[in-house]
């Protein structure tokens, strides 16, 4: 028997703050799973926070919402998929813990098909979207996640994790060292290379090649204007 708490009543609110967290894949992405991009426990299980203080289990909020029903007293949510994050109601069943360790037994957690995989689907939509609309760098998602900046770079733009929907455009390198770097741009690229940012760095900044930058500091552009004066 589950001894978990009764999830509250959900608001019209909750229900639209829920699902704009998750990331809903074709039928023949990941098995059909909808990846909750929100905060995870150790486990791996969706976390959603209904207050200030209190945080429940995403996959039995997606069931409550789905079936507009309480869930039965002394049964879990279990997932046909055996992936946590999924909050795909088609995957999501009322159980009991005998019926979930059986599954367990039966067909072990398959998270990526690739057994080497640095990220998730999950994770995947999340870069996208950081990316786009947060506007922060790969750098700075790369450091965040742990991984590197070539496995976020190639996740965001679709050059891996292609059959994910959301990909964003990639920047062509060489138009764009031609057409958004400008001569007033020196000075601060040379001011954030003295204060030790990486080519890398500072190419994600302005939105161009780290060639681009690489000719700026060299002096193969612009060798007439000086770096700023001071420390």
């Amino acid at each position: 028997m589950y001894k978990t708490k009764p999830l509250p009543d959900l608001s019209e609110q909750d229900a639209k703050r829920f699902w704009s967290r998750v990331a809903k894949t074709p039928d023949e992405v990941n098995d059909g799973c909808w990846a909750w991009l929100g905060a995870k426990n150790q486990e791996g299980y969706g976390l959603f926070k209904l207050s200030q203080t209190k945080q429940v289990f995403a996959h039995r909020v997606a069931y409550r919402l789905a079936t507009g029903k309480p869930i039965p007293p002394g049964l879990g949510v279990l997932h046909s998929c055996h992936n946590r994050w999924c909050v795909r109601p088609g995957h999501l069943r009322a159980g009991t813990h005998q019926e979930n360790m059986r599954d367990l037994v039966r067909t072990r957690p398959r998270g990526e098909q690739c057994s080497n995989a640095k990220l998730d689907v999950a994770q995947v939509a999340e870069i996208r979207r950081r990316y786009k609309l947060d506007g922060q760098t790969v750098q700075q998602i790369a450091d965040e996640l742990g991984v590197s900046i070539a496995a976020v770079r190639d996740a965001a733009t679709g050059k891996t994790w292609s059959h994910v929907t959301g990909a964003v455009a990639r920047k062509n390198p060489a138009r764009a060292s031609n057409t958004k770097l400008q001569p007033s741009d020196k000075p601060l690229i040379l001011s954030l290379a003295r204060q030790g940012w990486s080519h890398a760095k500072i190419a994600e900044r302005f939105g161009v090649s780290r060639r681009a930058i690489g000719y700026v500091l060299s002096g193969q552009r612009w060798a007439g204007i000086q770096p700023p004066s001071g420390n």
